[in-house]
């Protein structure tokens, strides 16, 4: 029983070292994407003359962290057992959009301009051959 033990402790951990690898070597872009969040977004602060506290920013930061690296270790255990790539591929994708997307707004922000999804999506239309995407966005009303 020991020697089960043993050997299936060590197929585990050998698992578990080969996902932690891949996760950490995935998550290093979306660092950078996250500091770069983490800077515009506190010049988009102090524009809107919000005040800020370092244990919020380090909160928010190590929220948004330990979020991105528990989908990026989902998609690398997934990977794994389907033997792609793409998982992984799709899940940076995802993060790099949401992250960028802030990154831009917050930019913007401070110079008094603002992201226009609706003009985002016209754009993606024009440039794929999609009518009408930009009507996937509406005004709300009031």
């Amino acid at each position: 029983m020991v020697i089960l033990q043993a050997a299936g402790g060590s197929i585990f951990i050998s698992y578990l070292q080969e996902a932690a690898l891949q996760a950490l070597l995935w998550f290093v872009p979306c660092l950078c994407f996250i500091i770069a969040d983490l800077a515009t977004g506190i010049t988009a602060a102090k524009h809107r003359k919000e005040k800020i506290s370092f244990s919020t920013a380090a909160r928010r930061t190590i929220t948004k962290c330990v979020c991105y690296l528990s989908w990026i270790l989902g998609a690398v255990t997934c990977g794994i057992q389907f033997h792609s790539k793409m998982t992984c591929f799709f899940m940076m994708a995802l993060v790099v959009v949401i992250e960028a997307t802030s990154v831009i707004s917050n930019w913007f922000e401070p110079k008094g301009v603002a992201l226009s999804w609706k003009g985002v999506f016209n754009l993606l239309g024009e440039k794929f051959g999609l009518k009408n995407l930009g009507e996937c966005v509406k005004e709300k009303e009031e």
